[in-house]
């Protein structure tokens, strides 16, 4: 750490570092489903979540604040990508394609790649914003609470694994663009429901787990869970943008998204501080879901029910607003848990027809 010339330095290696590593980690979108919960690369990936989480609040009690948290990201992020780089050597080793097999990777993957770069540029640079805008002190907070509200994610995750290595298989099904946008659904009621119960709890966790000092990103956290949840919506429902021969579209969505937020950061950090940061990124986000939805429908037609779809995002907005106003974990949680509920009846609206007929089947692996 001594070699950095300061915080930030270090904190802008450490997130350059994980966007790079992440693309190493593509392979949890094609690992067959039999061997998805037992292959290394999982089992990596929770390796680092653990350790991460361990070093972040042993250094935290030891009083090195926000960059404690950003070395034991940086150690996290190395050790992981060490690892994944292995795995991948060692089940399918590393070379340079050639011909045709050269042209169909550099225009589906390549623009894969890019689009990650742009994707790391939203995620990472409003923190850069923050730190010139309210110094270390108040990049601490948000710090905190951005990486608490990434529970969301971790959450969601175990869906994510099972549907993203088989949608394109189950559109191949009898039915399988209904089956299809059920699973879709199904996927974006629960990034509400994680991100619902994660700014329930999170705040009384905070208070808990972390030193006083830290105790203001408890103000943060339900609006950086609900932009994770945001996030990891846009993830369910870009099928259509990937079925074509080329990913130059999403490549095209995240810059102009990444563009956009930064000039949100721009107008709005210094005037607002950390909330005018958690007000860009979701305008971003914002946006970006609405634009994937609309050239994902496009490209292929899914039958959602919209009306469900609107009805989730709705509870969801109401249930974060009405969670960061609550004046103690138990009116939080009961709020969380009556969203929970009404959203529960609205996905059931979907799969009733399944569960009066079980012969419509389910989306299963091929």
């Amino acid at each position: 750490m001594s070699k950095f010339r300061d915080v930030k330095t270090l904190q802008k290696f450490a997130s350059v570092h994980a966007s790079i590593h992440n693309h190493f980690n593509l392979d949890r979108q094609l690992t067959p489903r039999e061997t998805l919960i037992i292959c290394p690369g999982r089992m990596a990936t929770l390796g680092r979540v653990s350790l991460q989480a361990m070093l972040a609040a042993f250094f935290l009690w030891q009083g090195f604040g926000v960059t404690g948290v950003l070395v034991a990201g940086l150690v996290g992020a190395s050790l992981l990508a060490g690892s994944l780089t292995y795995v991948q050597w060692r089940d399918t080793g590393l070379r340079l394609p050639r011909g045709r097999e050269f042209s169909t990777l550099m225009g589906y993957a390549m623009p894969l790649i890019a689009a990650g770069a742009a994707g790391f540029v939203m995620r990472s640079s409003d923190r850069w914003f923050v730190a010139d805008a309210l110094g270390p002190a108040g990049l601490a907070d948000y710090a905190l609470a951005q990486k608490l509200g990434l529970l969301t994610l971790l959450i969601i995750q175990p869906f994510e694994m099972w549907w993203l290595s088989q949608r394109f298989s189950a559109l191949r099904m009898d039915g399988g663009k209904a089956k299809a946008a059920r699973t879709a659904t199904l996927g974006l009621a629960l990034c509400v429901v994680a991100a619902l119960m994660v700014a329930a709890i999170g705040p009384a966790l905070t208070i808990v787990m972390t030193p006083a000092a830290y105790h203001g990103a408890v103000i943060f956290l339900p609006w950086l869970t609900a932009l994770a949840a945001l996030h990891a919506a846009t993830t369910v429902m870009n099928l259509g943008l990937y079925t074509g021969d080329t990913t130059y579209l999403p490549l095209l969505i995240e810059v102009v998204t990444a563009a956009f937020a930064l000039l949100l950061f721009w107008f709005f950090v210094p005037a607002y501080g950390a909330f005018g940061a958690i007000a860009a990124v979701g305008i971003a986000l914002t946006c970006r879901f609405a634009v994937v939805c609309l050239l994902a429908q496009k490209r292929l037609a899914l039958p959602f029910s919209w009306i469900t779809i609107l009805g989730i995002m709705g509870i969801g907005v109401a249930g974060v607003l009405v969670i960061a106003q609550s004046a103690s974990t138990g009116h939080a949680l009961l709020v969380g848990t009556a969203a929970t509920t009404l959203i529960g009846l609205l996905v059931f609206r979907i799969f009733r027809p399944i569960v009066s007929n079980p012969s419509n089947g389910t989306v299963t692996a091929s």
